[in-house]
């Protein structure tokens, strides 16, 4: 057997130490501690990025038998070794035993660790030889790897969803764009909100990538935009745009005879706009700014989809989870209600105005949009459509979750100026 450590391997634990310690999205992260590495290689440590961070809980649930010390004592690099190779060997079939445990002691010995090697070695394979003697988790936290202050704000049907792997969709921009996939023999099927779902793959290996014929967005943002309810002509803005999806698909609806601003504190986010835009050949006007400090004009159409937790992407980002904190969710709404207040300002008269978050918490998205109509007499809510179907909540908001169409969580708010 080669002594070489696997480069994948080798990213993804580094990864994954930096995530716990730093925070930040594994995405970005990965590609920091990938450089150099490709193919097979590379979807190997991205697979266990992913992995780990979907089952923590479970995974040291799993090792405690076979260790001497708790989890949470070990060494950062000797728990993260651990938890990779324990989900090679429980989880990917194609991965032999014999090589996961061979693997993590070489990627510990690499880590500078090397006193640690017969540690990982015998509890791996202690793993591998004999049943789980912890039983069955013992609560629905340790089972689905969630804290448990995330999974009481969620409907327990939804919590699982949270944890599947979620499809690749797509935004259309030609007819027929499913038809022209399957004829290129491509498997995809329809999703909500007029997206196209197939099973995650590089997308730039798509047909029709480089013709843009589509636009990569997940049906949840899809719909948000939709709600914008842009048409062609129109002057929109959108204050919070980083990195710009939303806003492509604005200015999609606008037309070349209408305009999207695109407005960000963020210049390196609001940049990753860029290389899209080109692509799609769309025009749009990105400007690094605070809308809080206003602009020297008003607007047809208004989105604010505003800075949150972003617990309602957790299937596409599952390290996300480890790293907000309930107390958060009050902080993240006083701002969401001031730059909503700032926002509204520049809503021309019977315009409209979408407020959205990427989450699930009620109070960053009701209670946001509640406080700001008790404030706003001249804003009142604009019902979304019954064709909405089980995204539409009782109050007329759009309010989406993965267990019920496969899209991410999401809540909306349509506000008309009166």
């Amino acid at each position: 057997m080669k002594s070489a450590v696997s480069p994948g391997r080798l990213a993804a634990v580094r990864a994954l130490l930096q995530l716990e310690a730093r925070g930040g999205r594994a995405d970005e992260v990965y590609e920091e501690h990938a450089v150099g590495v490709g193919g097979p290689e590379r979807r190997l440590g991205w697979a266990l990025i992913l992995g780990v961070e979907r089952n923590r809980y479970l995974l040291d649930h799993h090792l405690a038998a076979h260790l001497k010390r708790r989890m949470n004592k070990l060494d950062p690099p000797v728990r993260t070794v651990l938890r990779c190779g324990a989900y090679q060997m429980l989880w990917m079939d194609r991965i032999p035993a014999r090589a996961a445990v061979h693997q993590s002691v070489e990627t510990v010995r690499m880590l500078g660790l090397g006193q640690a090697a017969g540690f990982i070695n015998g509890a791996l394979r202690s793993l591998d030889r004999g049943p789980n003697r912890c039983g069955e988790p013992p609560n629905p936290s340790v089972a689905l790897s969630m804290p448990e202050w995330l999974l009481k704000r969620l409907p327990e049907e939804a919590a699982a969803a949270f944890n599947d792997e979620p499809s690749l969709a797509l935004r259309p921009r030609v007819p027929d764009l499913m038809g022209r996939l399957t004829k290129a023999g491509v498997d995809c099927w329809p999703g909500p909100a007029g997206a196209v779902l197939l099973s995650a793959v590089d997308p730039t290996s798509l047909p029709g990538w480089n013709e843009g014929w589509f636009a990569v967005q997940d049906a949840a943002s899809q719909a948000v935009a939709q709600l914008v309810g842009a048409c062609p002509g129109e002057r929109v803005l959108d204050a919070c745009a980083a990195p710009g999806g939303k806003a492509l698909a604005l200015a999609d609806a606008v037309g070349p005879e209408g305009s999207v601003l695109a407005v960000d504190l963020d210049p390196q986010r609001l940049a990753m706009m860029e290389s899209e835009r080109a692509r799609l050949g769309l025009q749009v006007e990105a400007r690094v700014g605070d809308v809080c400090r206003g602009l020297d004009e008003t607007f047809d159409r208004v989105l604010v989809d505003a800075p949150c937790s972003a617990i309602g992407v957790i299937r596409r980002h599952p390290e996300i989870r480890w790293q907000r904190r309930p107390e958060e969710l009050r902080r993240h709404a006083e701002a969401q209600a001031r730059i909503l207040a700032a926002a509204a300002d520049l809503v021309r008269p019977t315009g409209r105005l979408v407020y959205a978050v990427c989450s699930f918490a009620a109070v960053e998205g009701p209670g946001v949009v509640e406080s700001f109509l008790a404030r706003k007499p001249e804003f009142s809510m604009d019902p979304i459509d019954e064709s909405w179907g089980t995204a539409r909540d009782p109050q007329g908001a759009f309010r989406s979750w993965p267990h019920l169409d496969s899209w991410d969580g999401f809540y909306a708010a349509v506000l008309r100026k009166t």
